[in-house]
């Protein structure tokens, strides 16, 4: 997989999600500020519902989910670090309600810079989303899981624009400690928003954050090099 050419995206990915419309849009590879942008039409009718708790294993991952990363960011148009030295520095998890699918997102540094790559993990392939697909590693416990960049996986869709509408924060673990904290700060009501964009900010270097106010975010937390860092993870316009 390394030096693999990267695939044009699908143009739109729609699915109906306890009664919304979700609607994922890119029209070719990402670009450098590695934002992707998503459509959400809400249901204000419908109850909040928590993060609740990952499953974690204590597992065998052959690969490791570094060594599968090395092999897929240099294909990526907003990485621009080396691929031989990647480091995780963090990491935060979300729960798919109907407990199918495995939401994770690492924050990884390489080249002194930190990149965010949210990663879905299934037990068979997500149909129509080959150009999303990692690879796939071997789990001592669960067998073949497909890694997918999140960003084309409608469950870890659906779930980060609920955190960041309902102000929710990361799942709980069933075992292990947290890297690091995420916080959605609830939305900004806006009479003529019909639909609203959700962006992933994929280099938290704070310089591709976009420069119009939000409706709300998602921010995260954690330490690297001994120090507390806080960016912005995700935006909704």
């Amino acid at each position: 997989m390394s030096g693999q050419a990267v695939k044009p995206r699908a143009a739109c990915l729609s699915i109906r999600i306890r009664g919304r419309s979700l609607m994922g849009e890119s029209p070719g590879p990402l670009p450098p500020a590695g934002r992707l942008a998503l459509a959400w039409g809400p249901s204000p009718e419908e109850e909040p519902q928590m993060s609740g708790t990952a499953t974690v294993h204590h597992a065998e991952l052959k690969p490791t989910k570094l060594e599968l990363l090395a092999q897929w960011l240099p294909s990526q148009p907003w990485f621009e670090g080396d691929a031989h030295d990647p480091e995780r520095v963090g990491a935060y998890r979300f729960v798919d309600p109907d407990g199918e699918v495995g939401i994770e997102t690492l924050l990884v540094r390489s080249g002194g810079l930190t990149y965010q790559v949210p990663l879905t993990y299934r037990a068979e392939p997500l149909e129509d989303a080959g150009s999303y697909l990692i690879g796939t590693l071997e789990h001592s416990v669960l067998g073949t899981r497909y890694v997918y960049d999140a960003v084309g996986d409608p469950v870890y869709v659906a779930e980060l624009i609920r955190v960041i509408h309902e102000a929710d924060n990361e799942a709980d673990l069933s075992q292990g400690e947290k890297s690091m904290s995420v916080l959605g700060s609830g939305i900004t009501a806006v009479s003529n928003a019909a639909m609203q964009a959700a962006r992933l900010i994929r280099v938290l270097d704070g310089a591709h954050n976009h420069t119009a106010i939000p409706l709300g975010i998602l921010e995260g937390t954690w330490t690297e090099d001994g120090h507390e860092r806080n960016e912005v993870l995700a935006t909704i316009r």
